[in-house]
């Protein structure tokens, strides 16, 4: 899997939105030979947990294994790996956190790197 393929499928698994939960600014993406970066931000009324949650299951089933996860009072992060095909590893930062001073607006981000 090449890292446009990872980045192409971050992007569906990332943007299918959880109920009650719409974007509130274009996302931002880009990608190179050794990761992919997608970032938007979401207004919805559930919090980081659970958003964290339902992205974590789309990452379970697309094959990454959650390696550390976090969490403060703004934000939500975990650590993620894949091995491809190919036998390279990758890992994944996926992070929410509270835009400040906008109610139930939070930023998402996907980060994808080769280890």
């Amino acid at each position: 899997m090449n890292v446009k393929q990872i980045h192409n499928h971050c992007i569906e698994n990332f943007f299918t939105l959880p109920l009650n939960t719409k974007l509130t600014q274009q996302p931002i993406g880009n990608f190179n030979l050794d990761g992919s970066m997608l970032v938007a931000n979401l207004e919805s009324e559930i919090n980081t947990y659970e958003l964290s949650e339902y992205y974590a299951q789309k990452m379970q089933n697309a094959g990454w294994e959650k390696i550390s996860e976090g969490v403060n009072s703004w934000t939500n992060w975990s650590i993620w790996r894949l091995k491809d095909e190919e036998n390279i590893l990758w890992q994944g930062l996926m992070k929410f956190k509270v835009i400040e001073g906008k109610q139930n607006q939070y930023s998402a981000t996907l980060s994808v790197i080769k280890e």
